[in-house]
């Protein structure tokens, strides 16, 4: 609408007082003279007011057939005014679209209420598909008798299309977050107030409404979801961020948080501070992820590499071990050819038994392949070397190289 704030109720009601005067002065037989300039104003008035907005201005009699067209309606569905004089609203939509459309509007013709926003879609004279806002009146004579509606169409093809551009976009950023497991949040610093969503508590375990609601304070939020070892330095960091004011700063915490059953899960928390108007105020964006699976996964890789580490540094030792072991070995094996003395023949045979026996454990470390536990003493857990090497057909006779 050129020039004007005014609303849409104010418009149809100023269309309305303009057309009521200009049939009064039609029906009466003693407007002459003066009067005939007074409704030629007004006509002009009314249609300089209709000319002037991009809307298109109609009304339809109690039989829902259109009395009037503004001009406009070539700019939205490319028709002249005289093309849809006596044609009903329904019979510019597709088949599907009036039977909603239709449905709708007698419910509300039916209760003689004014309306405004019904969405409706038109087809063109080109055969475009067109959505247009319909907003009307209801029109009473003097006599206060119903004789249809007055109203105006808008054209808001290129909005709705734009709706659903972000609605899709909307969608797909929702389905990308839900699959990477984060969770949106805001933090308002002024009122020092967590906005939450129902995202966030889902991710928690919990439900708003469980909660008391999408506000809480940081403080309140940190002591119900976070654990407690892990608060004061949140806390602390977001505090500092807060102080810098520092709208291209991002800042990153890794902490854990308490889920509403008990579980313990590692997240990643990531700020951001963006001012919010001229005021020079701002406010926190959040978002937080589950990284508790890839946290697994790295200390998983810490121990294999750990693990990889001990089983190099057991393969050097036994490799050393084994050469003074073989020449015991062989000591025994001479002392037992000359023995005459049955003592010493056992000794020599105990000798040999623990000899073969550290030769079966070095072998067993050095074919170590998995990393696995084994009670012992208790509660203490030692690595399980008795574990053959898959594939390996020879094993049995290779783990003591000491038997003959």
């Amino acid at each position: 609408m050129q020039g004007t704030s005014r609303t849409k109720r104010e418009l149809l009601e100023e269309i309305t007082t303009l057309r009521r005067k200009i049939q009064e002065f039609e029906q009466s037989e003693t407007t002459r003279g003066p009067a005939k300039g007074v409704m030629r104003e007004s006509d002009e008035r009314f249609r300089t007011l209709v000319e002037a907005t991009s809307d298109w201005v109609w009304e339809i009699d109690g039989n829902g057939f259109y009395t009037y067209a503004s001009p406009n309606i070539k700019d939205l569905l490319g028709y002249e005014p005289e093309d849809i004089i006596g044609k009903t609203p329904f019979d510019l939509m597709p088949r599907d679209s009036a039977g909603r459309a239709g449905a709708a509007f007698k419910k509300i013709s039916e209760s003689r209420q004014s309306f405004s926003g019904l969405e409706n879609i038109n087809i063109h004279r080109d055969g475009r598909k067109i959505t247009l806002e319909t907003n009307g009146v209801p029109v009473v004579d003097a006599r206060g008798n119903y004789m249809g509606y007055r109203g105006f169409d808008r054209d808001i093809t290129e909005r709705k299309r734009t709706e659903e551009t972000l609605r899709t976009i909307q969608i797909r950023l929702s389905v990308a977050m839900e699959l990477a497991h984060i969770v949106y949040w805001e933090y308002d610093p002024v009122k020092s107030l967590i906005l939450l969503n129902d995202s966030f508590y889902v991710f928690h375990g919990t439900t708003a409404e469980q909660e008391g609601g999408y506000r809480m304070t940081i403080e309140e939020c940190a002591e119900r979801f976070m654990y407690p070892d892990d608060r004061p330095r949140f806390l602390q960091v977001l505090n500092q961020n807060i102080k810098k004011r520092d709208t291209e700063f991002v800042s990153d915490f890794e902490h854990r948080i308490i889920r509403r059953d008990g579980e313990v899960r590692h997240v990643l928390t990531r700020t951001r501070f963006f001012g919010t108007g001229s005021d020079h105020s701002f406010r926190v964006y959040g978002a937080t992820q589950d990284i508790t699976d890839l946290k697994r996964a790295e200390e998983k890789e810490k121990r294999n590499e750990r693990f990889s580490a001990a089983l190099e540094m057991a393969g050097a030792i036994c490799h050393e071990l084994n050469q003074p072991l073989q020449v015991i070995c062989g000591c025994v094996d001479l002392l037992s050819m000359e023995s005459t003395d049955d003592r010493l023949d056992k000794t020599l045979e105990i000798i040999n038994d623990q000899v073969h026996r550290m030769g079966t454990i070095t072998k067993k470390l050095m074919g170590l392949k998995k990393y696995s536990n084994r009670e012992y003493a208790g509660t203490i857990k030692i690595a399980d070397i008795d574990q053959t090497i898959e594939g390996d057909t020879n094993y049995e006779r290779k783990k003591d190289p000491y038997r003959r």
